[in-house]
C-alpha cells in the first residue's frame, strides 16, 4: 500500500497552505505594482504642470524602499515560530487551521491594501488649485488679476479737445457733436460782386467753388 506522504511535503505545490501563500504575494505584488504606477503618474502630471506655468520641473522624488522579499519573510516568520516569538496577528485562531489561517491573512492584507488605495486616491496630489471661481483652468493662481484700467475723463477730454482744435482749420471747419459743420463762407469779389455759396455750402462743390 503506497503512502501518501507528498501532501505533507512543504514544497508541494499543490499544498493549500502553499497556494493560500502565492495568492497572497500575487495579490500584494499587484497592490504595490498599480501603487508604483499611480505615484509616477502623479509626478508626470505634477512635471507636466511646473511646466506649463513656466517654473523649473522638481526632481523627482526616489523610489520607496522595496519591501522585503516573500522568501524574507517567509524564513523570518519559520525563525520566529521555531524560536516561539510568534506574532499574535499570525497566530491560528480557535477552531481554524493552517489553511484557514492563510486565507484569513491574504484577506486581511488584501483589505489594507485596498484602503491603503483609497486613501491615497482621495488625497491630492497638490494644494494649488487649478481652477479659478469660474470654473477655467488657470495655471497661474499665484498671480493676482489684473484689474481693468480706468480711463482718465480730463485727459480724454483735454485729447478730444485737442484733436478738434487740430481739424479746425484756416476756412472755419469745426466738430461739434460728432458732425462736421463749415460755417456759411460768402466771398466777394474785387467788383463788389458777391459769390453766392451759401445754397452749397457744406459741399464739395462750395468748397471747389470758394477755392476758384
Amino acid at each position: 500500500m503506497p503512502l501518501h506522504i507528498l501532501g505533507k511535503k512543504s514544497w508541494n505545490v499543490y499544498n493549500p497552505e502553499n497556494i493560500a501563500r502565492v495568492r497572497r504575494d500575487e495579490a500584494q505584488a499587484k497592490a504595490r505594482e498599480e501603487e508604483e504606477e499611480r505615484r509616477m503618474q502623479e509626478v508626470d502630471a505634477e512635471r507636466r504642470i511646473q511646466i506649463l506655468r513656466g517654473e523649473r520641473p522638481s526632481t523627482p522624488p526616489p523610489p520607496p524602499a522595496s519591501p522585503p522579499s516573500a522568501a524574507q519573510h517567509e524564513k523570518r516568520s519559520r525563525r520566529d515560530e521555531e524560536t516561539g516569538r510568534y506574532n499574535k496577528k499570525r497566530r491560528r485562531l480557535a477552531g481554524e487551521d493552517d489553511t484557514d489561517r492563510e486565507i484569513r491573512l491574504a484577506r486581511e492584507d488584501a483589505q489594507l491594501a485596498d484602503g491603503k488605495r483609497a486613501e491615497l486616491t482621495r488625497s491630492k496630489m497638490s494644494d494649488t488649485p487649478l481652477e479659478d471661481g469660474a470654473g477655467h483652468i488657470n495655471l497661474f493662481p499665484s498671480e493676482t488679476a489684473r484689474a481693468p484700467v480706468e480711463k482718465n475723463a480730463e485727459a480724454e477730454a483735454e485729447a478730444t479737445e485737442k484733436k478738434r482744435s487740430l481739424l479746425a482749420g484756416h476756412h472755419g471747419i469745426r466738430l461739434q457733436e460728432g458732425k462736421l459743420l463749415r460755417q456759411n463762407l460768402c466771398l466777394e469779389k474785387t467788383f463788389g460782386e458777391m459769390k453766392i455759396l451759401c445754397g452749397n455750402k457744406g459741399t464739395w462743390l462750395g468748397w471747389m467753388q470758394m477755392i476758384l
